[in-house]
């Protein structure tokens, strides 16, 4: 059984949110581990196929948790889960199968940013309203964090190179050069 997954503790320090694949199950699920009580709660039931819940990002101000859900051969699909009230909203599903971990949020905590190859997704958490930005084709983030307004660290797809790139300017909607 595999025993890896995504975690981050909550900004408050409360609680620690991870993912994990269960016994029996093919996917991972999420859950939340209040730290003063020593107990988890799943908030995300695991999926019975390959991947489930993959990467997960807790908003700035603690109210929110992101995270993708992945399916084999299908595109990974962008949810919201509301921390108060355990709604799990979903906010949008990328163009394409590729496996994807780039997930980060603004740092307003209004959007989601999230990576489908060499598009970046650029998801409002109220109107669900998308903008794309696509980088050049040799450039497909894995991962990605959100530095500032317009500012993004990523890693690329290419598991076997590493380069830190610093892209200022990202969501402007300007063409990239």
């Amino acid at each position: 059984m595999r025993k890896n997954g995504y975690a981050q503790l909550g900004p408050n320090s409360n609680f620690l949110y991870f993912s994990q694949q269960d016994e029996g199950y093919g996917g991972n699920a999420i859950y939340q581990y209040d730290i003063a009580r020593n107990k988890n709660n799943i908030i995300v039931p695991p999926s019975y196929e390959n991947y489930g819940a993959l990467n997960l990002k807790v908003s700035n101000d603690g109210k929110y948790l992101a995270y993708l859900w992945s399916e084999i051969e299908s595109p990974a699909k962008v949810y919201l889960i509301n921390l108060q009230t355990r709604e799990n909203i979903f906010l949008h599903e990328l163009n394409k199968a590729e496996l994807t971990f780039a997930l980060d949020w603004s740092k307003d905590n209004k959007k989601i940013v999230v990576a489908d190859n060499n598009d970046l997704f650029h998801i409002d958490i109220e109107s669900k309203q998308v903008d794309i930005i696509t980088l050049p084709e040799n450039i497909t983030p894995f991962y990605l964090a959100v530095e500032d307004t317009n500012k993004i660290l990523l890693s690329t797809r290419n598991t076997q190179h590493y380069e830190i790139l610093n892209v200022e300017n990202l969501f402007t909607l300007e063409p990239l050069s």
